[in-house]
Parts: C-alpha cells; structure tokens; sequence
C-alpha cells in the first residue's frame, strides 16, 4: 500500500467505513500510522477497485485483507460507504479474476446473508454450485459454489438451513 492508497483508506474512515477498528476523531497523519500497523497484521491486502459513475476510470471501493494457508487465501472485505451494489461485484470478480491468475485458490466463507449475491453471481453464470458440506457452520451446512470453467481456483460457502 502507497501514501496514495492510505489517502483513500482515510477518506473512507471519516466516512464512518471502519467503525470500532480505529479510535474516532483521528486526524490524517494519526489515522495512517493507526491503519499501517493494522494492515501489517494482514500478510495480503489489496485495494479493490471498480469503475465509478459510468466512465472506464477505477477507483477503490473497498479493502480487501486475507490470511492464507499454503495456497488457499481466506479474504475478508470491508466495502467503503460509496461503494454501489454493482462496484462491489465488479470490485469482487476483479480481485477473484487477479487472486485465481496468481496461483490462489481462494476460500470465501459467509454467512446466510450472502446467498442472495452468491444466486445472483449463479444466474449471471459466473459461480456454479459444486455440493455442500456438511457441518461446516455450526448448525448448518455449506453450500459450496466455484468459478465457472476455474476448475477449483475459487470456492464460495455461505450456510444453508438442512
């Protein structure tokens, strides 16, 4: 991450994007010290970015951290307030598109508010579902859904009632 790419992360954070991970009211250099030593808790991070308002420019629209497990990437997004429905699937599918052509076979694990998205990414035929696992959540199973035509660079698992 650059001084650039800090600059966008404070903007998001006066907007209220991170909530209880910094301490309120922090001025610009306060807040970049805070955010560096967060994100060096993170080994992989990335700025996510999508078009903005109808032109071919990208800007970021949120931060995606991940931890990782040999070749398996366990991401985690934190979407920044002006980031739009759409921003985040473009946002999302270009950080999948970068992650799977580096070699990652990344591991996303949500709850039971993402099954909507993840049936959305179904019709429009990116993700297929490949089964489900069981126990995987507490209670309940995992469905479990890759990139079409990826083989297994991605997999997605949200909870499904038995």
């Amino acid at each position: 991450m650059n001084e650039d790419d800090l600059s966008w992360l404070y903007a998001a954070y006066k907007k209220g994007c991170f909530g209880p991970l910094f301490a309120p009211d922090m001025q610009g250099a306060e807040f970049k010290e805070d955010c560096a030593k967060f994100l060096m808790k993170w080994p992989h991070r990335w700025l996510v970015r999508a078009r903005y308002k109808g032109t071919r420019e990208l800007h970021p629209v949120g931060l995606m951290v991940a931890t990782s497990d040999m070749h398996r990437l366990f991401p985690h997004a934190i979407w920044f307030p002006w980031a739009t429905r759409r921003n985040i699937l473009e946002g999302l599918l270009g950080f999948l598109r970068d992650a799977t052509e580096a070699g990652w076979l990344v591991v996303i694990a949500s709850g039971d508010k993402f099954r909507d998205f993840f049936t959305k990414l179904m019709r429009y035929g990116i993700v297929k579902r490949v089964g489900v696992i069981p126990g995987w959540f507490a209670d309940t199973e995992a469905a479990v859904h890759a990139i079409e035509g990826s083989g297994t660079d991605a997999m997605f698992f949200y909870a499904r009632k038995k």
